[in-house]
């Protein structure tokens, strides 16, 4: 007796497919600053007028970027930038990078530029904060005013979402000491100008990285809570994912 029953054939079910990971900074980035031009809601190079820079998106510029390594270098920087730059008059902008090359090879000058602890050059760079130039040494101020005051909390949602970064690198021993001291060291002429400018630039980045920790550590808080209404009951997805992503216990 023939069986007409078809025959039975087993069904694969690909695996799923890993998250895709956004382009973000290796392990070995570290953090930089750069001026920029503000034009319109842009950031873009005061040398070339054209390469952006955008909140959590990797620039590579043809050549390299050049980043400071501290926010006083960045200050001095910008004084002496090439006078034949595109965007020179421009108002300004200090964002906060993450700078690496390729393959973890450590920041370089390029041939013919005299060696320099002010300022490096690197492959890759992905903003992460937006600090202000301020309005002392601040070129055609105008109607730009209110979007620079706006944009200093502009913050980039890798450093939001806690992912690590390398932390801003200490301040330079110029940026640490008392205005008593600082006046009788500087005076009042443009190396004060520009001290004061660099720790204007400090305290708004200690305001920005101080409410992410804030904003961070009240979800964290309020996961944790919601954990404990929870106890003894199944616990939905959602939040076995956030306890499993800040290390909190789970319930079971």
């Amino acid at each position: 007796m023939s069986n007409n029953a078809p025959p039975s054939t087993s069904v694969s079910v690909p695996a799923p497919r890993p998250p895709r990971r956004r382009p973000g900074p290796p392990a070995g980035a570290r953090t930089y600053y750069k001026v920029v031009a503000v034009i319109g809601r842009r950031f873009v190079s005061i040398f070339d007028g054209r390469t952006q820079y955008k909140m959590d998106q990797v620039t590579t510029p043809p050549g390299g970027c050049w980043v400071c390594p501290d926010l006083l270098a960045v200050v001095q920087h910008a004084t002496t930038l090439p006078s034949r730059s595109a965007q020179l008059d421009a108002p300004r902008a200090i964002l906060q990078v993450a700078g690496w090359n390729t393959g973890g090879v450590p920041p370089r000058m390029p041939a013919g530029h005299s060696q320099s602890r002010s300022k490096l050059l690197v492959s890759h760079v992905m903003p992460l904060a937006v600090l202000p130039y301020t309005a002392a040494g601040q070129p055609g101020m105008g109607e730009h005013h209110a979007f620079l005051s706006d944009g200093i909390a502009a913050v980039s949602s890798l450093v939001s979402s806690g992912r690590p970064v390398s932390a801003p690198p200490p301040r330079p021993p110029s940026m640490q000491i008392s205005s008593g001291e600082a006046n009788r060291t500087y005076g009042a002429g443009e190396a004060q100008t520009r001290r004061l400018q660099a720790n204007t630039a400090a305290l708004h980045e200690d305001v920005i990285l101080a409410r992410v920790r804030l904003e961070r550590l009240r979800s964290v808080n309020d996961v944790r809570a919601l954990n404990d209404s929870h106890s003894g009951q199944p616990q939905p997805q959602w939040m076995q994912r956030a306890l499993a992503r800040i290390g909190g216990p789970r319930a079971g």
